[in-house]
């Protein structure tokens, strides 16, 4: 990543005690914090501030606006003296903030965030193709949640309305649809089970639900463990435990054709490999053996064919480990596929930055089809995060976790 700025922001009063404020108010009240926004980098830099909104990510999750999107819940009511601060190496600056809530605001739980943007782009990589080359910046961004707590009727309604084949390339999902009609931040845990015509059980997985933001709808993409489902009329199953006891079902009828599949797949696959044995080590250790494999025969034929030698292949991350935290420094085992022969499987944080630091390409695709790509953070220990646009972006932490 380079040398240069590096901000971080830190709580000061939280009325709570946690890394992020919650506040109880109610409309019309103003509530007050601080927090510190620091430098830790080697270098003079800029950083701008500035309050967003949360919505839920696509696999459920709070996640924050950018910049330029609309602000019309807690961004809107955040106020801040101070929008750009330049700051020398490890020089720092308390900001006081101020949230007015309109006396309008509806019961319940809003959340929002503080935002340190590092104005200084960072070259992530610089790499020539054929005759030209391309550079890829990036710029940094450090948040702080903030939860406005307001008083009134709790409300915990999560709906479940629809199930339907995804469009992802490399690996095959249905798109869940839900809605939190609510008004509470809410978390539980689902399960999937998928039958056949006949009534004969084909899939049944679990899954998590995050946090999800309260008046947001997202298209959950559960991933379809094990092998694919051909072409044909299935029926679903939906169960979701949320919140304070409460259970949300669905049931419904969907249908997988011969053009998903290979839009999916590609026109000569006939889906993914079965999972095999359940035994995370076997597999981590085959994967890693396969990377390398691949790594010195991609090597050995670039010396050969020079300037002129093809892109290398990628391969599309596809799921994540995290026992120990949420974070993407808990990030501790991917499951990855190859797009081209749809071969599957694992490996540790330490040899995905071990692949990407020797030239690895790595994507994350979303169930609308947009690509970022993998990175290695700077970090000590180095971990992994995507980026798109120039900017960091939390697309792994979005990805089903098992």
């Amino acid at each position: 990543m380079g040398s240069g700025p590096s901000f971080t922001l830190r709580v000061l009063d939280a009325p709570s005690g946690r890394p992020y404020f919650v506040f109880d108010s109610r409309p019309g009240a103003t509530v007050r914090g601080t927090v510190r926004v620091a430098n830790k980098g080697d270098r003079a830099g800029t950083v701008r501030l500035y309050g967003v909104d949360a919505v839920t990510g696509q696999t459920t999750g709070a996640v924050y606006l950018a910049r330029h999107d609309p602000r019309r819940d807690v961004g809107a009511w955040i106020s801040l003296p101070i929008h750009r601060l330049t700051l020398a190496p490890g020089q720092s600056r308390v900001v006081a903030f101020r949230v007015r809530v309109p006396a309008g605001a509806q019961p319940g739980q809003h959340l929002g965030g503080i935002v340190a943007e590092n104005a200084t782009l960072k070259t992530a990589s610089h790499q020539k193709t054929g005759r030209g080359s391309f550079r890829i910046d990036l710029r940094t961004l450090a948040i702080l949640a903030v939860q406005l707590n307001l008083p009134g009727p709790r409300i915990e309604k999560l709906q479940l309305r629809s199930v339907k084949p995804g469009p992802a390339e490399g690996f095959q999902t249905l798109l869940l649809g839900m809605r939190n009609d609510g008004n509470q931040l809410l978390k539980g845990s689902g399960l999937m089970t998928v039958t056949d015509e006949n009534g004969q059980r084909l899939k049944r997985a679990k899954f998590n639900v995050d946090t999800f933001v309260p008046q947001t709808a997202i298209a959950y993409p559960f991933v379809v463990p094990g092998e694919a489902l051909a072409a044909g009329r299935y029926r679903a199953e939906v169960k979701i435990t949320y919140g304070q006891g409460h259970i949300a079902r669905l049931t419904r009828w969907f249908t997988i054709s011969d053009q998903q599949i290979e839009q999916v797949f590609g026109s000569n696959s006939h889906g993914p490999a079965s999972a095999g044995s359940t035994s995370i080590l076997p597999l981590i250790l085959a994967a890693l053996a396969l990377l390398l494999l691949g790594f010195l025969a991609a090597w050995a034929f670039l010396r050969r064919r020079g300037r002129q030698a093809p892109s290398s292949p990628f391969f599309y991350i596809t799921a994540i480990h995290t026992p120990s935290g949420t974070g993407h420094e808990h990030i501790e085992v991917l499951q990855w596929q190859n797009p081209r022969t749809l071969e599957t499987g694992q490996s540790t944080r330490e040899g995905i930055v071990a692949w990407l630091n020797s030239g690895g390409d790595l994507r994350v695709r979303d169930p609308g089809g947009n690509e970022s790509r993998v990175a290695v953070v700077n970090a000590e220990p180095q971990y992994v995060r995507t980026y798109a646009a120039g900017v960091w972006t939390n697309d792994l932490l979005l990805l089903p976790r098992y």
